[in-house]
């Protein structure tokens, strides 16, 4: 693009290191909850004294890997708990109908201002009929691992979602204890007092779609584990006093999925209630710490300088030729290509990139970043939101005799030609402030020409009387 400047350096060490394990297994769900009731999902029972019972503070997150095509449903950020429960289910704490205290469940799908062929994670949280359902922006469906943490205050009902360790939705819900009560009447006793993987808990019908694709690595703490953006570990978890319940899905077999939290209470083991057509949940040969990682997204921010954006951002190296391609939009929903940076070859540690964005658009501008590895799987950074309610950085004007330049920047030129081409008037240098120029009966239509130091160049239609 003219005038964008596009450059690469490396960072100082950054230590990225994965680990080598003697099994790596995961589950694989194939999304026929529907078709097979009560089958085709893991089940963790909540009995009293189960440390996976969570009431107040918590963290969530696990691994997902999945396809856009095989996952369909719709989920919406809404003022309520239940926009996520149209989407494709992937962890279900619900309750059929009002809950006495408090439901929650995780979701991906489609929606509105979500790209075609796109993904996003939604959660929802309720509590005596009072909840929130925050949804992301990030790309989670396309074929790559990519790790989802929600997290919860119950002092203040703030919720937050961050994908790849990178701050997708937030929200405030409500207060209080969420966790399930023990002992409730329910005419649902086989659904109800049970967290669910993988399926809608009730089989309530094809509204409710199930996940289709693979989970590794489930973690539930009693604690808010991120307040801010972080990078994901590309190790298993390890428990420690916070540690709820621990799912590494290393079984390769059987139909019980260990908890190792060694939690108080526990375990928590979940039980697979296999069937369906493929007959689902199986264990796969596959995790985040042998196959693909998602690209890590550090340091993403973008920032105005004068009448330009600069985007700048660090990312995981890749081990062979890959491209980053800058977007930008004025609605956050059809995006364009204003970059390319494409031939990159591996680099020993995280490297840093930036982007220079010459001519933003008047009023709202979001970018995002396209990356192409070079296996070829597409993944989209966050989107960057930069407003410019006044592109030029001058007001000109007539006052009585005289024309007013107010110049926050230094002009390296300013011409005033007539209509038929006459130079009236030429300043060079002009500091930034407010500068007064005798018109000397200078009258009818003229054009100021100015030149900024940044090398952006304005044309103004001025009507002297």
């Amino acid at each position: 693009m003219n005038g964008s400047l596009i450059t690469r350096w490396l960072l100082l060490p950054f230590v990225f290191i994965h680990a080598i394990h003697a099994q790596e297994t995961c589950i694989r769900f194939y999304g026929n909850g529907i078709a097979a009731p009560d089958n085709n999902r893991i089940k963790i029972a909540i009995a009293a004294g189960s440390p996976v019972n969570v009431s107040g503070n918590f963290t969530i997150e696990c691994w997902l890997k999945c396809t856009a095509g095989s996952n369909n449903g719709t989920v919406n950020a809404q003022a309520n708990g239940d926009g996520w429960i149209t989407g494709n289910i992937f962890i279900d704490r619900d309750l059929y109908g009002n809950g006495d205290i408090g439901d929650y469940g995780l979701a991906i799908g489609t929606g509105t201002g979500v790209p075609a062929g796109q993904r996003v994670v939604a959660f929802g949280i309720d509590r005596l009929g009072t909840g929130i359902t925050i949804r992301g922006t990030t790309n989670v469906a396309n074929n790559l691992w990519h790790h989802i943490a929600v997290t919860r205050n119950s002092t203040t009902g703030e919720v937050r979602m961050y994908i790849n360790g990178n701050l997708d939705a937030s929200g405030i819900g409500p207060a209080g204890n969420i966790n399930y009560n023990i002992g409730r009447p329910t005419s649902y006793p086989n659904s109800d007092p049970f967290i669910v993987l993988g399926a809608e808990k009730h089989d309530a019908g094809a509204a409710y779609p199930s996940y289709n694709g693979q989970m590794d690595e489930l973690r539930i703490s009693g604690i808010i584990r991120y307040t801010g953006n972080f990078v994901p570990s590309v190790a298993a978890f390890i428990t420690d006093a916070n540690t709820l319940g621990l799912y590494h899905f290393n079984e390769g077999s059987g139909t019980t999925a260990a908890d190792v939290s060694g939690a108080a209470g526990g375990p928590s083991n979940g039980v697979l209630n296999i069937g369906g057509s493929p007959a689902g949940p199986v264990w796969v040969a596959d995790s985040p710490f042998t196959g693909a990682l998602p690209q890590q997204w550090l340091e993403l921010k973008a920032k105005k300088e004068i009448q330009k954006v600069n985007i700048n951002w660090s990312a995981t190296p890749d081990t062979g030729p890959s491209v980053f391609e800058i977007e930008r939009s004025s609605n956050g929903i059809q995006f364009s290509s204003i970059g390319r940076l494409d031939g990159l070859l591996y680099c020993s540690d995280h490297c840093r990139y930036s982007f220079t964005d010459d001519n933003p658009l008047k009023g709202k501008n979001y970018y995002r970043i396209k990356y192409i590895p070079h296996t070829g799987e597409t993944e989209y950074s966050r989107l960057l939101n930069i407003v410019f309610t006044q592109l030029n950085p001058y007001k000109i004007y007539q006052s009585g005799s005289r024309l007013v330049i107010n110049n926050k920047y230094i002009m390296e030129e300013l011409i005033v030609w007539s209509s038929d081409g006459k130079r009236l008037l030429e300043r060079k240098n002009v500091p930034e402030g407010v500068l007064y120029l005798p018109l000397q009966n200078m009258r009818g239509l003229v054009f100021v020409h100015i030149s900024m130091t940044d090398g952006n160049r304005y044309t103004e239609r001025i009507v002297l009387q």
